[in-house]
């Protein structure tokens, strides 16, 4: 952000800090076609990227959101070093994957979740009167590295979080004690189905389709002891969304806190197209140019139509499904812009249409205006508060109220804006509503609510 935001302003400051972000994400995809490619050749690892890259709201993510992503590139570098290390174990591999796991425990307690990937994915066990007795002859034949693993996982987990706990070791204790009460919000008693929606509603419909093809070919070759690949896959993709929807779980802003599952989605996706062409080409009644050609034509015209509709709003992507983000608007209370990015809309529309001395109170998540306003809001539009908004006698000029169409999020004054007047402008994706802006000339009469 400094060398490319200040020195030499070729981004502003806010787009410059994500930088590093689309720097990781473009790391994990060189990684994954390496990892995948010796199993299906270079074009399975090319549409593996295309589509790990091109996925609606891994796209838009990349671009604003600076934990979870971290969190994705970690937790999926972390597997894939693993994996590496369980074909062709050594001590280098085992403590790269130390490092990795601790860097993506560091960012975010999802982390914690891997082992079971590793143990339900990885490890060599057979459903038989003594399943345990391959993983006891593996852990004692792995027992070295397994100390090394763990030993520079720890050590490198109390160096990266070294700034949190220093002036007080029990904070790592009190931040794990935080995330598992979910911060105090109110949990499911039962099964969370929620996640499991949220997952399959907002994949594009092609990758959805050959992601069944490639369940259904990866399950088949899983049933061969032999071959870990395909149940890697299959458990990396499974257990996040499971881990979000057990009883007690949170969820909320869509899939970004189990978005972990999305790189086993798109190289299964991946495989469904490799293996139908496969067939193609053994069947020898197809034409197998034609059928890849055919293939790699549907999945990017489908791609290419959503990013064209929903672009630059990627993460508020549903599929038809449910009927694209307005009929999600129906049935889930944050199928909008839960992040607030469209609030830089928001103001750069408020600088080029307004004139004057003007006030702006952002009813939802003010923080983030407050951050972007010296960027993107013209001088002579100043921010007000919720308190200095009903003590205001509307003398120096309107009040425009500006929030996101998080209707769980409404209070007051969003809620009066709503049931009594007629937005002056708001951003609307696919037929849904996902920022409102309102202007206030006099004082609408109820007094401070408590």
């Amino acid at each position: 952000m400094e060398i490319v935001g200040y020195r030499f302003g070729w981004l502003d400051p806010i787009e410059a800090y994500h930088l590093t972000t689309l720097l990781f994400v473009s790391f994990l995809l060189v990684v994954v076609y390496k990892f995948v490619s010796p199993y299906g050749g270079s074009c399975f690892g090319i549409l593996s990227i295309m589509l790990i890259a091109s996925y609606p709201r891994i796209w838009a993510d990349m671009h604003f959101n600076g934990k979870d992503i971290p969190e994705m590139v970690l937790f999926s570098l972390t597997l894939i070093a693993f994996f590496q290390w369980f074909r062709k174990p050594s001590i280098l591999l085992a403590s790269t994957t130390g490092l990795l796991f601790a860097m993506a425990l560091a960012v975010k307690a999802n982390a914690i979740f891997i082992p079971a990937i590793v143990i339900l994915g990885v490890w060599p066990w057979k459903l038989t009167r003594r399943p345990h007795a391959m993983i006891v002859e593996h852990l004692r034949d792995r027992f070295k590295d397994y100390a090394v693993m763990i030993a520079v996982a720890a050590m490198s987990y109390l160096v990266l979080m070294w700034p949190f706990w220093r002036t007080d070791p029990y904070r790592i204790l009190q931040y794990f004690q935080y995330i598992s009460s979910q911060g105090g919000r109110v949990s499911h008693l039962r099964w969370n189905l929620d996640p499991l929606f949220q997952a399959v509603l907002t994949i594009p419909e092609t990758v959805l389709v050959f992601l069944l093809f490639g369940m259904v070919f990866a399950i088949r070759e899983a049933r061969n002891a032999t071959n870990i690949s395909a149940r890697f896959l299959l458990v990396w993709m499974l257990l996040p969304v499971f881990r979000a929807s057990l009883p007690g779980m949170v969820n909320f802003g869509g899939i970004r806190h189990f978005q972990e599952y999305v790189p086993a989605v798109c190289i299964l996706a991946a495989f469904g197209v490799v293996s139908i062409v496969k067939f193609a080409q053994e069947s020898r009644r197809i034409n197998p140019i034609v059928t890849a050609t055919l293939l790699f034509t549907v999945f990017f015209v489908n791609l290419g139509m959503i990013h064209l509709k929903y672009f630059p709003f990627q993460h508020i992507y549903y599929n038809n499904l449910i009927g694209g983000v307005s009929g999600a608007q129906n049935h889930f209370s944050e199928a909008t812009d839960y992040w607030g990015t469209s609030y830089r809309n928001g103001l750069e529309w408020l600088s080029q249409n307004t004139t004057g001395e003007a006030f702006l109170y952002t009813a939802i998540a003010g923080h983030i205006v407050r951050i972007e306003a010296p960027l993107y809001l013209r001088s002579g539009i100043v921010l007000m508060s919720e308190g200095q908004l009903y003590d205001y006698s509307f003398e120096d000029g309107p009040v425009y109220v500006m929030f996101i169409t998080r209707k769980n999020w409404y209070r007051v004054w969003a809620n009066f804006c709503v049931k009594h007047m007629e937005p002056i402008h708001e951003i609307v994706v696919d037929g849904a509503s996902i920022l409102q802006i309102y202007k206030l000339e006099s004082s609408p009469g109820f007094s401070r609510i408590p």
